[in-house]
């Protein structure tokens, strides 16, 4: 059964270097998350559909994707791993440091669609 979750990410400036935390920086982590995102849809099949979504001047990230799972719990479980995943994978492309770092743990939201 495939579950569709999305999960909301802000993520706070850290401002070493100094200056690193631009739009266009978080624009370009983004981009990023998606290319992980996109790579990692085609090595698990229990993945589907993977998108995102930013605002680059208020630092926030929506990723979403349908994930093949038991039960909604377990959905939840392998969509928090597959985001903390990706979001590594970006920020080790992006250097040593991407002058940005979550603010708190995000929510993981359920959109209420489920499908065989």
């Amino acid at each position: 059964m495939f579950h569709t979750l999305q999960m909301h990410i802000r993520f706070a400036p850290d401002l070493r270097p100094p200056g690193s935390a631009t739009a266009e920086r978080f624009d370009l982590f983004v981009d990023r998350v998606g290319d992980a995102l996109w790579a990692l849809e085609h090595a698990d099949s229990a993945v589907a559909d993977p998108d995102t979504g930013a605002d680059p001047a208020e630092r926030s990230l929506v990723v979403g994707m349908r994930i093949s799972a038991a039960t909604l719990q377990d959905a939840h479980e392998v969509l928090l791993a597959h985001v903390r995943h990706v979001v590594s994978i970006a920020e080790r492309r992006g250097g040593a440091t991407v002058g940005f770092r979550a603010e708190r743990r995000p929510a993981v939201r359920d959109i209420g669609l489920v499908s065989a």
